[in-house]
């Protein structure tokens, strides 16, 4: 099993890696359906520019929908795996590149057939509100999908809209794009239109036609040579025989110039449908911490110098270690600050920190401890404030960034139609963001998050299932497509002319829905795409059949115009070779012509023509020798005419001139006879011809017997028939000419008719009529060159006729076929309204059209059939309505019953957000229906209705849960309060609070009754009263033994006030024991005030100074007696600026004390039941010695207005 990405999609394979990011096949969790995940793994995240691209492309990519440009349901990111993808559908094929590599060149129809598909997908990127330029169209950028042959152009990573700056996402200097299929005005950085597009997908039509790239073995210096330097146009090179109108495409698509290349997608588009259909065939950082000073002896001072040095040095010790502790608090503080990315978010609070930290460095270096301590405890406090506001922010950003998942799902689960079509899983996502919305307006981050998270998902669930039912949708769509494709087919008789095509077809579509029946809804798309191609495939055979059918017949009638002509030449020519095998070759033709062979049958006709066209020369070529050799003997006869002449001169001279003009005579008939043969006059003129020979031969035979008047009238006569033998035969010529000439053009008006070019090529019929009318008029006056030349010209203006025909007729047929799919579409709808809808008398008249006009389309009317299409399309879209509002107020009347049996049940008090998420449903359903939008108005009725059926038994539920829950509720009130009775008499409250105490007793003996008889809401009362009467007890009985406690320490601090005022302590040291009365008196203060805590340290702390003081003094009273009576000079007197030695204890040890803090007299209450409390300063790093030695307090000046001890202790 795979990773989990974000955990709904399983990770199956890896499809591929680019520049981009990695492409996975991934399965959905709870779907089990295929998709595609375009990630941009974490170390690619530091990348901004090509994050910026990654953003780009998914937000492009959402806006088109295409049918050959691969889907984006939405994108999203995996926090864990520190992942950012793009989900899109799953196409299951191979791309371009890699079906060269295994097939090789690809033949001519399936080349068009794809860059078809290509340039159909980027023209529609190109004519969006901001068009889109792909810059990067190559072969492993288009897929080939299985199965349906789809292609589908990817990668718009590197895309670009129209109007945004050239350098928006793209580095300076920087060439996105492939340099072998890049435009030259892309590898210039020249601003791009979708011309640039046009080039690249020109040479990847050059690389699948001839299975090479067009710089195939160049580097890119030498392709950039190539494309920018070289002055001359990019010719393509074809080793096969190629279609011109392909050459003629591919050349302008990648001309250099843009002047030379297609502007537009479009007209791209347009030229390459043209080509379509003149093709023959078929068509994818810590500073360390002071260094502790050696521990002081523990040998006893022996004086009171040596005592007061020891003080000093403890006390240096005590700082030196409190520096050092606090020292690392500030590490800590500031290393939990940079964790928190303080640096980052508070800068300003951090950069202080750190001054705060360096000057207590150099404080704590110079052994200036206080400065010290104020620098440290500033800086922690600085560092805490930057970690808490660096927290802030990171959890503001985190909330936002979450916030901003959710409306980004949002929108994704929009634009793929989440709204209406899961409008429950919405509805409850939509309810789950506006109440995180709430929570963030109210500055609930921590709240708010969770939701947002939740919503995100919910949002993410509704657009898979969208998808889901988007497919469904799909696949019924091409369950109809499909259905209209076949009817189309079987309209023009694709199951007898191209039964091999028309029965995959079946079987793709048998396949499609057994896959429909197991709900595989892509595997039964892919296979009603396939149906549908094959379909069309077998149309389009079945019509080149008919066109070839057309063309045999011309054919037949050309051979069979010859054939007419050798038969006319007698029965001489049938003992010819080449007629006899021209007539068997006619026979066979009309045989494999009865029989649909058009292919063979066009062979044998030609054969059979070139045959008689053979028999036909042969003919000729004997009368041309016939006549030669009638030449020669006329020739030879000529001659011993001539030489009997020159005998018969000599006897008879008389003759001479007689025999001189009949022999010029007979030259004379001589040329004409001759012009006569050239002319063929034999066989066009067969009659003047021989009359004219008959006569030659006769004045011959009066010359031969000197009959020379006879001779010479009938030479004259054989000169005239020859001549008009001659013309005849030429004017023969001319009209058969002119009569093939007449029968093309029948042929050309009879294809025109055929496809009522009469009507839809009014103009061109009319001017080839009237072109036919004059050449007719021609042909009958003799003019037969004149009408040769215009029965050509009509059957040119006919063959225009009957092309602009059959595009207009393709045209008509494509509208009706869209219009047909409407209807189709309109009545599957109506479907889900059940078998009620049969006895809908506007359905059924509606229906009854809709077959009308399918009978009008199989009949070619499409006028009349689109016309009925659109009446069936109102009269469905009437009965929809009326079929519709029927259900509706049907819907509405199940969900209000429904309603009111969940009332009954108290759904609306047991059950809010469920009550809600019901009445809003309703309420949809309602807008719903006021829109008139029946079918989202029934479908919502109907989850209103389950809605309210589900929460009947929910209600009932839930009213006995909430039933044992207050009891629950009233045992644990009762159990708490017997806990904090228990505390109360731990502190004494039956003693110190006794009315409170009683008040709460009473109360719980009057929960009592409540509890036996289950009525438990009342005794949660009482007993809630009772615990707050028993806590506030207790807090009032710590309160007065606090009292207590402070009113003893004030006592043995007055007492230790009175015992050193009756010494010398007051003399010797009169600072000291003025700081010791602003104790008392500040003691006495909070006494008075209810401060208890602080007036009992007051008063211990000034009792333990005045002990200090009283025994100090003492022993100097005690030094200065023995120093009298030795006379030693006096000692010198104690200033306030030297600490009085620490009085050393051994009867009565007391437990070591934390920064002359005393210990309190008795155990220390719970913090939550304390009234006042103080803050406790950190405790050293060392251990305290083995002896106690009390280190004063830092001296406090005593107040001005109030002089040391001049008041009695009791008005302190």
């Amino acid at each position: 099993m795979g990773r989990i990405i974000s955990s709904r999609y399983e990770e199956v394979e890896r499809l591929g890696q680019g520049g981009q990011g990695v492409v996975y096949k991934v399965r959905h969790v709870e779907h089990k359906t295929d998709l595609a995940l375009k990630v941009l793994p974490s170390y690619m995240l530091a990348d901004e520019e090509l994050m910026a691209r990654f953003e780009q492309e998914a937000q492009m990519m959402t806006r088109l929908s295409h049918h050959n440009i691969a889907r984006v349901l939405g994108s999203g990111r995996d926090d864990e795996l520190k992942l950012r993808f793009i989900v899109m559908e799953y196409i299951q094929g191979k791309n371009l590149k890699e079906y060269l590599q295994e097939k090789g060149p690809v033949p001519l129809p399936e080349v068009l057939e794809i860059a078809r598909q290509v340039a159909g997908a980027l023209a529609y990127a190109h004519t969006q509100p901001s068009p889109i330029i792909h810059r990067d169209i190559k072969p492993t950028n288009i897929m080939l999908e299985d199965f349906s042959g789809r292609a589908v152009v990817l990668d718009f990573g590197i895309a670009k809209e129209l109007g945004e700056s050239e350098h928006a996402s793209t580095r300076t200097g920087a060439m996105l794009g492939t340099w072998k299929y890049s435009a030259p005005e892309q590898l210039r950085h020249e601003p791009l239109t979708g011309s640039a597009d046009v080039y690249s997908l020109g040479m990847v039509m050059y690389e699948m036609y001839t299975g090479t790239p067009f710089f195939s073995g160049l580097d890119e210096h030498a392709v950039l040579g190539r494309v920018l330097h070289d002055p001359r146009e990019h010719t393509p090179y074809f080793a096969r025989q190629t279609l011109p109108a392909f050459v003629m495409l591919v050349t302008k698509a990648i001309a250099k110039s843009r002047d030379k290349r297609y502007r537009r997608m479009a007209d791209f588009l347009n030229d390459l449908e043209a080509c379509w259909w003149a093709l023959d065939d078929t068509r994818t950082m810590i500073m360390a911490p002071l260094s502790p000073s050696p521990r002081p002896t523990d040998t006893p001072p022996e004086d009171i110098a040596e005592l007061e040095e020891q003080i000093r040095r403890l006390e240096e010790e005590r700082q030196r270690h409190t520096v050092a502790a606090i020292q690392g608090q500030v590490h800590l503080a500031k290393e939990q600050a940079e964790r928190s990315g303080a640096r980052q978010w508070a800068v300003a609070l951090f950069e202080q920190g750190l001054a705060r930290e360096t000057a207590g460095d150099a404080h704590g270096g110079e052994q200036r401890y206080a400065q010290a301590q104020e620098s440290y405890a500033a800086a922690i406090t600085l560092f805490t404030q930057a970690s808490e506001e660096a927290t802030a922010r990171a959890a503001a950003r985190q909330l936002e960034k979450e916030r901003h998942d959710a409306y980004t799902a949002k929108a994704d689960a929009e634009r793929a139609g989440a709204e209406g079509q899961t409008s429950a899983l919405y509805a409850r996502a939509l309810t789950t963001l506006t109440q995180a919305d709430q929570l963030w307006a109210q500055q609930q981050g921590s709240q708010a998050e969770p939701l947002y998270q939740a919503a995100s998902r919910l949002f993410a669930d509704a657009r898979d299932l969208a998808y889901q039912e988007a497919q469904r949708r799909e696949a019924e769509a091409a369950r109809a497509q499909t259905r209209t494709v076949r009817e189309a087919a079987l309209a023009d008789d694709s199951a007898a002319l191209a039964t091999t095509l028309f029965e995959e077809g079946q079987a793709s579509e048998q396949q499609a829905e057994a896959a429909l029946e197991q709900h595989d809804l892509t595997q039964a798309r892919r296979f009603y795409f396939a149906a549908q191609q094959k379909y069309e495939n077998a149309q389009r055979q079945a019509k080149r059949e008919q066109q070839r059918r057309q063309e045999v017949l011309v054919l037949a009638t050309q051979t069979e115009t010859l054939q007419e002509q050798v038969r006319a030449l007698g029965e001489s020519v049938q003992h010819h070779a080449e007629y006899a095998q021209a007539e068997a070759l006619s026979r066979q033709a009309l045989t494999l012509l009865d029989a649909h062979d058009y292919t063979k049958a066009s062979q044998r006709y030609t054969q059979a023509r070139d045959l008689y066209e053979a028999a036909l020369r042969a003919v000729e070529r004997e009368l041309q020798e016939e006549r030669e050799r009638t030449a020669r003997e006329a020739e030879i006869a000529a001659r011993r005419r001539a030489e009997e002449q020159r005998l018969e001169a000599q006897r008879q001279a008389a003759l001479a001139t007689q025999v001189q003009q009949l022999e010029a005579m007979q030259q004379t008939v001589q040329a004409a006879r001759t012009a006569a043969d050239n002319a063929e006059a034999r066989v066009h003129a067969a009659e003047a011809y021989s009359r004219a020979v008959a006569q030659h031969t006769a004045a011959d035979q009066l010359f031969a017997q000197q009959n020379y008047q006879s001779a010479y009238t009938l030479y004259d006569d054989a000169c005239r028939l020859f001549a008009h033998a001659g013309e005849e035969a030429r004017l023969a010529t001319v009209r058969a000419t002119a009569e093939l000439a007449q029968t093309y053009m029948q042929v050309a008006r009879k294809a025109a008719l055929l496809v009522h070019a009469d009507t839809s090529a009014a103009g061109l019929m009319g001017e080839a009529e009237a072109t036919e009318q004059h050449a007719n008029a021609a042909f009958a006056n003799g003019e037969f060159a004149s009408a040769g030349l215009s029965y050509e010209t009509a059957q040119q203006q006919y063959a225009r006729a009957e092309a602009q025909a059959r595009a207009e007729q393709q045209r008509q047929r494509q509208q009706v076929v869209i219009l047909a799919r409407e209807v189709q579409v309109v009545q599957d709808r109506m479907k889900a309204f059940g078998p009620d809808l049969d006895a809908l008398p506007a359905y059924q008249e509606a229906r009854a059209t809709h077959q009308r006009a399918t009978t009008l389309f199989t009949e070619n009317q499409y006028a009349q059939a689109e016309a009925a299409y659109q009446q069936a399309r109102q009269q469905y879209e009437h009965a929809e309505q009326l079929a519709a509002r029927q259900q509706v107020t049907s819907a509405h009347e199940r969900m209000r019953v429904a309603q009111e049996a969940a009332v009954q049940a108290g759904a609306a008090q047991f059950c809010p957000e469920e009550w809600a998420e019901a009445l809003q449903l309703a309420t949809v359903a309602q807008q719903h229906g006021t829109r008139k939008e029946t079918a989202q108005a029934v479908v919502v009725f109907q989850q209103a209705q389950d809605r309210f059926t589900q929460l009947r038994p929910i209600a009932e539920q839930r009213q006995a849960q909430a039933e044992e829950q207050q009891h629950q509720h009233a045992l644990t009130a009762q159990q708490t309060a017997e806990e904090a009775r228990a505390e109360a008499e731990m502190v004494e409250a039956p003693r110190y609070a006794a009315a409170q105490y009683g008040q709460a007793v009473q109360l719980m003996e009057a929960a009592t009754p409540h509890l036996q008889a289950a009525r438990w809401q009342e005794a949660l009362l009482l007993l809630t009263q009772a615990q707050d009467l028993f806590d506030k007890a207790s807090d009032d009985a710590l309160r007065a033994k606090a009292r207590q406690t402070a009113e003893a320490a004030r006592a043995k601090a007055v007492l230790s006030h009175q015992e050193t005022q009756k010494g010398k302590g007051p003399i010797y040291f009169p600072d000291r024991v003025a700081q010791a009365a602003t104790l008392l008196r500040t003691a006495e203060v909070a006494l008075q005030r209810g401060d208890f805590a602080l007036a009992r340290k007051g008063f211990e702390e000034g009792e333990v100074l005045l002990q200090k003081i009283h025994h100090t003094a003492t022993v100097r009273e005690q030094a200065e007696a023995e120093l009298a009576m030795l006379s030693v000079p006096e000692l010198p007197t104690l200033g306030p600026e030297t600490p009085p030695p620490a009085p050393v204890t051994s009867s009565q040890p007391k437990p070591p004390e934390q920064h002359n803090s005393p210990q309190p007299l008795s155990p220390a209450p719970p913090a939550s039941k304390q009234v006042q409390t103080q803050p406790r300063p950190a405790a050293p790093l060392a251990s305290p010695p083995p002896r106690r030695v009390v280190a004063p307090p830092p001296p406090v000046p005593a107040p001005s207005s109030i002089p040391p001890m001049t008041l009695p202790i009791g008005k302190i």
